[in-house]
């Protein structure tokens, strides 16, 4: 069974990298604007969430 589980894992990952590289060939004239645009907000999010996870962190070492 543990074999079976391997073989359908490695299979799904190999089936995502061919989807993902099939999806990265195509090109797209507005891709950099948009990329900009996303990847300051997702860097944002990022900095946010580490500064709440560092202060919840913070508060549950002060706790215990």
């Amino acid at each position: 069974m543990q074999t079976f589980a391997i073989i359908v894992i490695v299979f799904l990952v190999i089936m995502s990298l061919v989807g993902t590289l099939m999806i990265g060939g195509k090109s797209d004239r507005d891709y950099m604007n948009r990329s900009k645009k996303n990847t300051l907000t997702i860097s944002f999010i990022y900095v946010v969430s580490t500064f709440i996870f560092l202060g919840i962190l913070g508060i549950y070492m002060y706790l215990t």
